[in-house]
């Protein structure tokens, strides 16, 4: 995959180029047939660094359709 940051009117932005997996783990599909996904920034924290929290919110994640970022938390946490 790669990634690339950039800032759009003072908002930072990172986009991947991955493979086409819409509806899962967030990724959505506009009009145009754009792949999107959109984090907030304490998924940076959650997914930074390989250990025991990140990988119970990976399975969490990878689970899920639609982001619940409070079943993410309490994975991360071990709740």
């Amino acid at each position: 995959m790669l990634t690339v940051q950039f800032e759009l009117a003072g908002h930072p932005f990172t986009v991947l180029n991955g493979d086409p997996k819409a509806q899962v783990c967030g990724w959505l599909k506009d009009k145009y047939g754009l792949s999107w996904q959109v984090v907030p920034a304490k998924m940076v924290d959650w997914f930074g660094e390989p250990n025991e929290k990140s990988e119970r919110a990976m399975k969490a994640l990878l689970g899920m359709g639609k982001l619940d970022i409070a079943a993410l938390e309490r994975a991360y946490q071990g709740r």
